[in-house]
């Protein structure tokens, strides 16, 4: 707890931080009501939660928001064979997330994706999922690459980056000297 010098509790004789029994007892009760933050004050999470969720963001890469079709398979945990199609919300160099609406594995599971890019190439891939969202309205899983990382950034993580189109061209040449002899005259 962080102390903080207080003149109220210290006596008149007294050096500068020595403290008065008497009044300390008597404020005690005091105190902690005096400095007690509201209920819409109090974080909800600690700092050292915060740091440890901080550190543990090692992407190996950016991210592509990007929608490619994916079919995802696993056997859940009664060992039932489960088949899912859905989307990427994006793509990153040895992962995805992916929006699967009928059903989510496991987290921990290994799932055999098979992704298909806007040429229509498919990879397919193992990977093992990271965490899920369980949102009715936007199921989430996200799925890290347990190999084939090399065709992954070539087929799909290369094809999901952003294309910039090249500037138009400049004007014609003989616009220009028109323009250039009217500023010299």
């Amino acid at each position: 707890m962080l102390e903080t010098r207080n003149p109220e509790l210290e006596t008149r004789n007294s050096k500068p931080g020595t403290r008065n029994p008497e009044l300390e007892t008597r404020n005690s009760k005091l105190s902690h009501k005096r400095y007690k933050l509201p209920p819409t004050l109090v974080p909800t999470r600690s700092l050292e939660n915060m740091a440890r969720h901080m550190e543990m963001e090692t992407r190996s890469g950016p991210r592509y928001l990007v929608s490619f079709e994916v079919r995802a398979e696993w056997d859940d945990a009664g060992g039932t064979h489960v088949m899912a199609e859905g989307t990427t919300e994006n793509v990153g160099p040895e992962g995805t997330l992916v929006h699967l609406p009928s059903r989510l594995p496991e987290v921990g599971s290994r799932v055999r994706l098979e992704v298909q890019n806007e040429e229509g190439a498919k990879l397919q891939v193992v990977a093992e999922v990271l965490r899920i969202e369980r949102n009715p309205g936007h199921p989430l899983a996200a799925l890290q690459l347990l190999g084939e990382t090399d065709e992954w950034k070539g087929l799909i993580w290369e094809a999901a980056a952003p294309r910039f189109t090249a500037p138009p061209p400049p004007a014609e040449e003989d616009e220009e000297d028109e323009e250039d002899d009217e500023l010299a005259n």
